[in-house]
């Protein structure tokens, strides 16, 4: 695995199962490396 590598995790919470009708609660990413150190969060 090279050291250059980032994984993105990103979560969406929603009150509904489709766009429109229903609002988005909340959305949040974390970048981290290959060796599991996190290198990003980011939340509003």
């Amino acid at each position: 695995m090279s050291s250059n590598e980032i994984y993105v995790s990103t979560d969406v919470e929603a009150d509904g199962p489709i766009p429109g009708p229903n609002s988005m609660l909340s959305f949040g990413s974390a970048a981290y490396t290959g060796g599991k150190d996190r290198h990003i969060q980011c939340e509003p």
